[in-house]
């Protein structure tokens, strides 16, 4: 009898941890599902973008914003295990640096990823199609993106595009390289510069953490011993929780086709600093950063120069 009630209490356990790990993204959710806060939804889920905020209201003289994040709601009657689509809003503003950062964006993002198991090589494919109101040059635009990039895991391993462990998780790092094009239709601008913009990118994004000291936690579940199920606890699995990190992106374009005379062609923008981790967990992160940037990024407003910047930063 013992026994018979030990399997039951088992089988409410699995149901209880199958119902709470339900992937979100199948057909059977909700049409509105998994709310995301990021900087920009053109990179793949696993990259480091956290959204950042800066605000100064002086007593006399004009209000400083900045404010670098982008907002998505995954669309689960639309997705699937391997295949995913957003709504997402973007807004970037700047008012601390030389040239006036404000551009804000609203459309459709997808992601398709299909993981082949542990030490495969595996595309992701992430695509964005979106409105663009660019209010530093009054312009306003339609644009869509194609980034592919490569995601490999395994243990001891050299991985992309998600993070890896050393010296026992003692440290995190981390290596994205992507390629992307761009095509951007500027409909109407008062500088008269419209037309249409056809840009290749590569981008680079690397980072090294170190992690703070694990703590090992355990949880109850049933095991089979000797032949007899048992109620035996085990290790919990976590991520370690990051502390200290650099990191470094490079992204470097060329606007292969510009026929809207505005003068663009070769761009990049180089961004390199460090961030220091309030909260690190699977679905919240919290931290400080500060970085150098130098170069510019178009499809997002931002104008050509060098500055240093600090930030809170947030990412879900």
């Amino acid at each position: 009898m013992k026994k018979i009630w030990l399997i039951l209490f088992c089988i409410t356990l699995s149901v209880s941890a199958f119902c709470q790990h339900k992937d979100t993204t199948t057909a059977t959710t909700p049409f509105f599902g998994k709310f995301q806060l990021r900087r920009s939804f053109q990179t793949a889920e696993y990259q480091q973008d956290p959204a950042m905020l800066q605000l100064t209201l002086p007593g006399t003289g004009r209000s400083n914003w900045l404010i670098d994040a982008g907002a998505a709601v995954t669309l689960g009657k639309l997705s699937s295990n391997s295949f995913t689509s957003k709504l997402v809003v973007e807004f970037h503003r700047n008012t601390l640096i030389d040239s006036l950062q404000y551009n804000y964006q609203a459309g459709y993002n997808f992601s398709w990823f299909k993981r082949k198991g542990n030490y495969h090589l595996t595309p992701v494919w992430l695509g964005n199609v979106k409105y663009i109101r660019d209010r530093a040059d009054s312009s306003h635009s339609l644009a869509t993106t194609l980034n592919f990039s490569l995601y490999r895991s395994g243990k001891n391993s050299c991985n992309l595009g998600r993070p890896a462990y050393l010296a026992d998780e003692k440290y995190t790092y981390q290596l994205s390289p992507s390629i992307e094009a761009q095509y951007q239709q500027i409909l109407a601008s008062d500088k008269q510069a419209t037309g249409s913009i056809l840009r290749p990118l590569l981008d680079i994004s690397a980072s090294f953490a170190w992690n703070r000291k694990k703590e090992i936690d355990t949880l109850t579940t049933c095991r089979m011993v000797n032949g007899v199920l048992t109620m035996v606890k085990v290790k919990k699995t976590e991520a370690p929780k990051k502390l200290m990190e650099f990191a470094f992106d490079y992204a470097n374009r060329y606007a292969a086709i510009n026929n809207t005379g505005n003068g663009e062609r070769y761009t990049k923008l180089l961004k390199a600093g460090v961030n220091y981790y309030l909260l690190s967990s699977d679905s919240m992160t919290i931290s400080l950063g500060a970085s150098y940037n130098l170069g510019s990024d178009p499809l997002n407003g931002l104008k050509d120069q060098r500055f240093w910047q600090f930030s809170f930063q947030l990412q879900l």
